[in-house]
């Protein structure tokens, strides 16, 4: 082989290698971006939960920050925590945030076997080629 053969072939396995290695990170951040977006999906949904069961009781709120203001006179703005422990459906709001949570959490943690799986598979295989 002359020298240009070998710099071609060379030149060939080098580029091969860079795409191989560029299609491993692809799939690994794919694989966590979809990881990420579930899990994410799932506390949106934990969230927004808490809000529409806590909308009645904002409402309440609101009308005792607006007669509290009035007596004091002073414009205070409050900050609304995003979940409550009291109420009137605090019981069943506080199962229900639970059930969600652990709902989210399997996903998640399903998503990750997976993907933990699907990588130590992946090594695997390059370790026997």
């Amino acid at each position: 082989m002359s020298s240009k053969e070998e710099l071609i072939a060379n030149s060939k396995e080098l580029k091969d290698s860079i795409e191989d290695q560029f299609e491993n990170l692809r799939d690994r951040l794919e694989g966590a971006g979809k990881i990420g977006l579930m899990a994410g999906g799932g506390i949106l949904a934990v969230w927004l939960l808490s809000k529409i069961f806590h909308s009645g009781d904002a409402e309440e709120d609101e009308q005792m920050e607006t007669e509290s203001s009035k007596k004091t006179k002073k414009k205070k703005k409050k900050h609304k925590p995003v979940f409550k422990t009291s109420g009137s459906a605090g019981f069943l709001m506080d199962t229900v945030k639970e059930q969600a949570i652990l709902f989210a959490l399997g996903m998640a943690a399903n998503q990750l076997r997976i993907f933990l799986k699907e990588l130590e598979e992946k090594h695997e295989k390059k370790g026997s080629e």
